[in-house]
């Protein structure tokens, strides 16, 4: 009988300690833990000049990440001398290969080429692979920032590679702001924004990859 009671008491002691730290996550502001979902608009800053010379190109976009998620956000709450490290997902509202193809087929048009909707055997294809994107923030002491990105573009004809390069970007910071701005939904737009825009820009400033589509 004893060891009855000795279980409801535990078990009634596990409940009580989850209602606690669900309030303290919840009821008292504390948001970290849930996930949070992002608007990708990237822009990309291309010269209104002529270099396609009305070129005709296909463009794809393909989202090879092996996780779809854009990362998390964390934070370190303390119970009654406990730490408890929480994270809640990040996630894009919109399809991430559709945010960029919209991007980059603008950069492409204002380059001076035609993007086609329809794949043209004469016409070279430009395929960009996301292969990473990814943004950390843990907020333990200062904080630490951490967003990381690559694309590759690929140029081909009748099936046959022209070009071929990868775009890195990566941001890593530390700032005790960050705790602050663990609410706002624009803080994490900014710099996945920022991230998308960086790396296309790059893709779009190679002339190399400009040839191979001309």
């Amino acid at each position: 009988m004893e060891e009855v009671n000795s279980t409801r008491t535990k078990s009634l002691g596990a409940m009580l300690f989850v209602i606690a730290i669900a309030h303290l996550m919840g009821g008292c502001g504390f948001i970290a833990n849930q996930p949070l979902e992002i608007s990708l608009a990237p822009k990309v800053s291309t010269p209104s000049i002529n270099i396609g010379a009305g070129a005709k190109v296909y463009l794809s976009v393909l989202d090879q990440r092996t996780e779809k998620i854009l990362g998390y956000r964390w934070d370190v709450a303390n119970w009654q001398g406990l730490a408890l490290e929480v994270r809640g997902a990040i996630s894009a509202s919109k399809d991430v290969a559709e945010v960029i193809q919209k991007s980059l087929k603008d950069g492409l048009t204002s380059l001076g080429f035609v993007t086609l909707t329809a794949l043209d055997p004469s016409a070279p294809k430009l395929e960009v692979a996301v292969q990473h994107l990814r943004y950390s923030l843990k907020l333990a002491g200062e904080g630490r920032l951490d967003v990381n990105g690559a694309i590759v573009g690929k140029v081909y004809k009748d099936d046959t590679p022209l070009y071929e390069k990868s775009y890195d970007y990566s941001l890593y910071d530390y700032s005790p702001r960050y705790r602050s701005a663990l609410i706002h939904r624009s803080y994490f737009e900014e710099y996945f924004n920022a991230a998308l825009s960086d790396l296309m820009g790059q893709l779009l400033a190679d002339l190399e990859l400009i040839k191979a589509l001309r």
